[in-house]
């Protein structure tokens, strides 16, 4: 009877103990509750319009990081706006209380002269943790965005990281050092010592060999160490990234501009007879080159119908006759409120390019993934013309196209923000991934994600239209602005869905683990703004390492904005090179039409 009841006992208090622990651990994972107050621009002339673009890069950075959740900003304006009280600790946890946050940010832009500065404060709803100042210095316009993106990093680790988190206040850089005014690259807070791990991580890959290094005089040496990132299932800081550049290499063979702004290309033997040709699209023209040392041979041209616009364009022999034919994502205009999905397939004879199907209403893409057969991939469009969820796999029938299988993809994934492979070394299918915020991210096969970048990637000036009511287009409101400003969208009923750039997978260094290349088009003041005009960029080759993405290699900045690439032998000598398509950013009338394009191949060592 004795040993029951101490059984029961035993039995209660275990109960308890689990019922505690489960308590603790639930409240140990509850996200932080940040409000962000709506950033001040002080200027001597108009630039509210500066206000959306930098709380939209305020709220992304802080809630992209850590254990983060940002109020919804309309909510915390409205109450914010009938707070009259000045900001200050005690008046900032009221503040606090009534959004229900953790913490209370607020920032403020101030320009004077050529430059200018940046200050944030981070009030915890914890009277015992002092508030946290964080300063900038803005060296000139140019400068405005890296420095901001510093002072918010600055603030992040400093405030949210769950390993400090705690609120200190910190010096203000004095503005009349000289060295206060230059321009400060980026840095990286230190990670926090933690516990030992019970499992360590993978070590990292060997270093790629010198040989499949790309060459040129803008070409960084390669680095082996984390790319800035936030490995979800693990608590691992990004650790900066260390940048010297090689020896000057020979140039990289460019080609002559091309008299439009390609968003897309690719390669393949059209005649079937063992030579490559280019084909590059622009907003309403295919175009087919052949490679020469001088430049590009343009050797055929297929221009769009009225109100017919291109979104994409691969190559590939689906049909099997031994030529690989054109396939391009295409849609049509039909009114000032009505779009269609119509793309088309063409071939190419040696002299002109035919049209072999038309009014396709799939949006097509050719996936290539080392060690595997080509495959076209289609989805269907939605009512508005976005992407409907189911991925098909097509295929060559009845001379035409039709679905073989579903592709089995992560929720989020379109057509063009994604590439599948065996990333991580394990035998399964992972998706490599852009999110609609811009971030690298790789989900598993179950649909987790396992790592998210820090910065974005893959940004581009390209875009499918969708249609829009008038009552949903976006209007300036009291609180925020404009959200785009200024915009380029001359018809209300449209909306644009911005896609991707390609994610290349490819085995560079020959090891049979899949190589990531992205692009990463670096911000600067346009994007504040709300421009898609990047004027300077940079190609980063990422691979698994077992915790998160390891850096192999990364270009240096490349000036003018990467719309696309690929890896392929363009000409003809039986190596591989990185083809790279840039866009120059508009003249002085900043139409898009008066851009250029220029074709690049840098050469694999």
């Amino acid at each position: 009877m004795n040993h029951n009841k101490k059984f029961v006992a035993f039995f209660v208090s275990l109960t308890t103990l689990l019922v505690f622990a489960s308590q603790v651990c639930s409240y140990a994972e509850e996200p932080v509750k940040v409000a962000i107050l709506p950033v001040k621009i002080h200027a001597p002339e108009k630039m509210e319009y500066l206000q959306a673009g930098l709380m939209d890069m305020l709220a992304s950075r802080i809630g992209g990081k850590h254990d983060v959740q940002v109020l919804d900003r309309k909510q915390v304006a409205k109450t914010f706006k009938k707070f009259k009280k000045d900001l200050n600790q005690t008046t900032a946890r009221s503040l606090a209380e009534d959004l229900g946050a953790d913490y209370i940010v607020s920032g403020s832009v101030t320009f004077f002269g050529t430059g200018g500065s940046i200050d944030f404060k981070v009030f915890s709803r914890d009277l015992a943790k002092p508030p946290l100042a964080v300063y900038g210095l803005i060296q000139d316009m140019n400068n405005l965005l890296p420095q901001f993106s510093q002072a918010v990093d600055e603030m992040n680790a400093k405030a949210f990281d769950p390993r400090s988190r705690r609120v200190t206040a910190g010096p203000r850089p004095q503005a009349q050092q000289p060295k206060a005014t230059q321009a400060a690259p980026l840095t990286t807070p230190k990670p926090a010592a933690s516990a030992p791990r019970a499992q360590q991580p993978r070590a990292a890959p060997a270093p790629v060999p010198p040989e499949t290094t790309p060459t040129g005089p803008k070409m960084a040496s390669i680095q082996q160490e984390l790319v800035r990132e936030k490995p979800i299932s693990t608590d691992i800081s990004k650790p900066a990234i260390p940048e010297t550049t090689v020896a000057p290499q020979p140039g990289p063979w460019k080609s002559q501009e091309l008299h439009q702004a390609a968003l897309s290309m690719d390669v393949g033997d059209l005649l079937g007879d063992g030579s490559i040709q280019l084909v590059t699209m622009s907003r309403k023209k295919i175009l087919v080159h052949r490679y020469q040392a001088e430049g590009l041979k343009e050797l055929a041209k297929y221009r769009g119908a009225k109100g017919e616009r291109f979104v994409w364009v691969s190559v590939a022999d689906i049909n099997r006759n031994g030529r690989d034919e054109i396939f391009v994502t295409s849609q049509k205009k039909l009114s000032a409120s009505k779009i269609k999905l119509s793309s088309f397939v063409l071939e190419w004879d040696g002299k002109q390019l035919s049209v072999l199907l038309k009014d396709i209403d799939y949006y097509l893409r050719v996936e290539r993934v080392p060690g595997e057969p080509a495959r076209l991939l289609g989805q269907k469009s939605a009512k508005d013309g976005s992407f409907l969820p189911e991925i098909h796999h097509l295929v060559w029938k009845n001379n035409g196209l039709a679905p073989a299988s579903f592709v089995s993809a992560p929720k989020s994934v379109d057509l063009f923000n994604a590439s599948m492979g065996d990333i991580t070394g394990h035998g399964k299918t992972e998706t490599i991934m852009i999110n609609s915020n811009g971030y690298l991210l790789l989900v598993d096969i179950t649909g987790q994600a396992v790592w998210k970048s820090y910065d974005s990637f893959g940004s581009s000036g390209n875009y499918i239209e969708t249609e829009l009511s008038r009552d949903e287009f976006p209007q300036p409101n009291e609180e925020e602005g404009y959200r785009f400003a200024p915009t380029q969208i001359e018809d209300p009923n449209i909306r644009r869905l911005y896609v991707s750039s390609p994610i290349l997978l490819t085995d560079l260094n020959r090891d049979a683990q899949l190589e990531v290349v992205v692009t990463h088009n670096l911000p600067s003041l346009a994007q504040i703004g709300g421009s898609r005009d990047y004027s300077k960029s940079e190609i980063l080759s990422l691979s698994w390492g077992g915790n998160g993405m390891l850096q192999n290699w990364k270009t240096a900045e490349i000036k003018g904005m990467i719309s696309s690439l690929l890896i392929t032998d363009l000409n003809g000598d039986g190596k591989q090179e990185l083809i790279v398509c840039i866009n120059k950013p508009p003249g002085i009338t900043g139409f898009w039409r008066d851009a250029r394009s220029v074709i690049v191949s840098y050469g694999l060592r």
